[in-house]
C-alpha cells in the first residue's frame, strides 16, 4: 500500500485494498484502513468538500465503495469485523453500491485516455465509434454488431466507447462471453455475472434480476452495453437478456428495452 500510494490514484488503491482483504488475509485490516484511508478517499474528499460535506462523509463514501467491490465476490466489510463500518449519512443510505462502483471512474484519467487514443483509430474503427456514440447522444435505440477477425482492433473500439460514455458521467457496461475476454475491458465482467443468466437456459428463460433490485437500477441507468465474443454464446442467453430488459425498462416493443447495445465478435 505504501508503494502504491506513490503513483496510484484513489480508485486503484481501493482495488488493491480489496485484493489484500480477499486474498492476503491481513492480521490487522483495520490498521491498513486507518493508515491509508486518506489516500483511498482522496477523490471522495474532494467531491464532499466541494459540496459542503465533511471528511467523515468522505470516509463513509469510501467504505460504501469498498463494500460494493466486496459484494461482487459475495463478501462484505462485516466479514472483516475490525474494520469500522460507519453508517453513511441518511441521504446516502439508499445508494446502490453497484451503481456507485460503475460511476467511480476518474474523469480526468478517462479524458486523457481519449485524447491519447482517438487519433489512433483507423478509418473503420473511427466510423464505428462515431456511429455508436452519436446514437447514444441522440437517445436512439439501436443494436449494433461489430464484426471483425481477431487482431482487427475490436477491443480497442470497445475501450474507447466505454471511456467516452464514462467520461460524460454515464454508466457503460462492458461484458464478454468468456472471462479472459472480459479481463481486456476496463471494468469488464462476464455476461452471466452481470445479467444473472441462468446456467440451465431455454428459449423461455429470464435473467434472475428483480425489477426493484440494485442490478435492475444499474441496467436502467446504463447508456451503453458492450458484449464481446457474442457468437460463441447461445442465442437463448441474449434472448433472456432481451426479455429481462423489456421488463426492467418497461419497453416491451424495443430491442433490449431501448438500450444501445454493441455486440462484437467473429463468426
Amino acid at each position: 500500500m505504501r508503494e502504491a500510494c506513490i503513483d496510484q490514484d484513489a480508485k486503484r488503491l481501493r482495488n488493491l485494498f480489496v485484493i489484500l482483504l480477499l486474498f492476503c488475509s491481513p492480521l490487522n485490516p483495520e490498521v491498513l484502513w486507518e493508515k491509508y484511508r486518506d489516500d483511498m478517499s482522496h477523490d471522495m474528499r474532494h467531491r464532499r468538500i466541494m459540496n459542503g460535506g465533511t471528511v467523515d462523509d468522505a470516509y463513509n463514501d469510501t467504505l460504501l465503495l469498498l463494500e460494493a467491490k466486496l459484494a461482487l465476490t459475495n463478501k462484505g466489510l462485516h466479514d472483516f469485523s475490525k474494520i469500522p463500518l460507519v453508517l453513511p449519512p441518511v441521504k446516502m443510505l439508499r445508494v446502490n453500491p453497484q451503481l456507485a462502483a460503475e460511476l467511480d471512474y476518474d474523469r480526468d484519467v478517462l479524458h486523457g485516455y481519449i485524447n491519447q487514443n482517438l487519433s489512433r483509430l483507423n478509418i473503420c474503427q473511427e466510423i464505428a465509434v462515431i456511429t455508436v456514440f452519436n446514437t447514444i447522444a441522440q437517445g436512439e435505440s439501436v443494436v449494433f454488431f461489430l464484426n471483425g477477425p481477431g487482431g482487427s482492433g475490436k477491443t480497442f473500439v470497445y475501450k474507447v466507447l466505454l471511456a467516452l460514455v464514462r467520461r460524460d458521467g454515464h454508466v457503460a457496461i462492458g461484458v464478454a462471453s468468456s472471462g479472459i475476454a472480459a479481463l481486456l475491458l476496463e471494468g469488464g465482467r462476464t455476461a452471466h455475472s452481470v445479467f444473472k443468466i441462468p446456467i440451465a437456459f431455454s428459449r423461455d428463460s429470464m435473467c434472475s434480476i428483480p425489477v426493484q433490485s440494485d442490478s435492475a437500477e444499474l441496467l436502467q441507468e446504463a447508456k451503453l452495453i458492450v458484449w464481446d465474443e457474442a457468437p460463441p454464446q447461445h442465442r437463448h442467453c441474449a434472448e433472456a437478456v432481451d426479455q429481462t430488459l423489456h421488463d426492467i425498462m418497461r419497453r416491451p416493443n424495443s430491442p433490449f428495452g431501448g438500450k444501445v447495445v454493441v455486440f462484437g465478435g467473429d463468426f
